[in-house]
């Protein structure tokens, strides 16, 4: 096993780094390791991320794609830093640039607009927004802009109760909504810092965006876990299989959100060990339920074990 310092930038998989420098200080430039599947690749067979690591090809390219896919992924990141999307373009076919160039406008737009019409839920490009009025380009149907509904043309918003229910039960138990997409958030425990499945961040005690108020960031008597994301607006109706896939992809961020909270704590103290005694079955990764063959990472205070991509390229 081998004992690895989260703190620091590159992982160690034998007398050759990450980067394929020997241990004499030189570079092996027909030798580099794969920060992720740990084999070894000419020079022209990798690509070298901001925080300067290398991945290889395949590697980096099931990273953007599974990323079209897998919201805890988008953007695709290492070590926090966002890989562009220039280094790995010639890797891509058109289709999967054209699917990533829409998510990363949805991913990127401050309220995101999906179709009214429940048996469709796509997102609408804010080119294709005048006024309340937003044409989806996929079954063609209008949509209200202010309610998510079908297009009502002169009438008024209809009232969703369930939206108005869940709304008045925020109030009465004090939660926060999100400034930019208004999801209801509800604080079991932790502190004021919250980030939302948008990005914004945002102080749960007064509503404000993070770092614009005088509120403390810890409350007493709350303990550390997580928040629970309540209500999107646009999910609480069923829109149809976009929709769908939103309410699973929450589901999938409160289980990651649960174990990577745990994690953080085991992050502080910096170490993980590289395990590769799986054997025949290999490693099961707990944050993403991944099987990896040569190798798992595995935290020296709770023994939890995540994957190296995990570590690496989730939120």
């Amino acid at each position: 096993m081998t004992t690895l310092s989260i703190g620091e930038p590159r992982s160690v998989a034998s007398n050759n780094d990450i980067h394929g420098e020997d241990a004499r200080g030189g570079q092996n430039t027909t030798n580099l390791d794969c920060c992720v599947c740990l084999e070894k690749f000419q020079q022209n067979e990798v690509t070298r991320v901001g925080c300067d690591h290398t991945y290889c090809h395949g590697c980096i390219r099931e990273l953007f794609v599974r990323s079209l896919h897998d919201q805890t992924l988008f953007p695709p990141r290492c070590c926090g830093q966002e890989i562009q999307l220039a280094l790995v373009e010639g890797l891509l076919n058109e289709e999967e640039l054209d699917n990533f160039n829409n998510r990363h406008i949805e991913h990127t737009t401050a309220h995101p607009v999906y179709c009214g019409n429940r048996a469709c839920g796509a997102f609408v490009r804010p080119e294709l927004i005048t006024g309340d009025r937003a044409r989806c380009t996929g079954c063609l149907n209008l949509t209200c802009t202010m309610c998510m509904s079908p297009y009502h043309f002169d009438a008024d918003c209809p009232e969703d109760p369930a939206i108005q229910n869940t709304l008045a039960l925020a109030n009465q138990e004090g939660w926060q909504r999100c400034p930019s997409c208004r999801t209801v958030v509800q604080l079991d425990r932790g502190c004021n810092h919250m980030t939302c499945h948008c990005g914004t961040q945002f102080c749960y005690r007064c509503g404000a965006r993070w770092r614009t108020c005088a509120c403390a960031q810890w409350e007493q008597g709350h303990p550390f876990a997580e928040p629970q994301w309540v209500m999107p607006p646009p999910l609480a109706r069923d829109h149809g299989p976009r929709v769908r896939e939103l309410e699973d992809t929450m589901q999938e961020l409160r289980e990651f959100r649960n174990i990577a909270l745990h994690l953080r704590g085991c992050l502080a103290l910096g170490h993980f060990r590289r395990r590769h005694d799986g054997g025949e079955r290999g490693f099961h990764c707990e944050l993403c339920h991944s099987n990896h063959r040569w190798y798992i990472l595995e935290c020296l205070q709770c023994g939890r074990q995540i994957c190296e991509r995990c570590r690496r390229n989730r939120n």
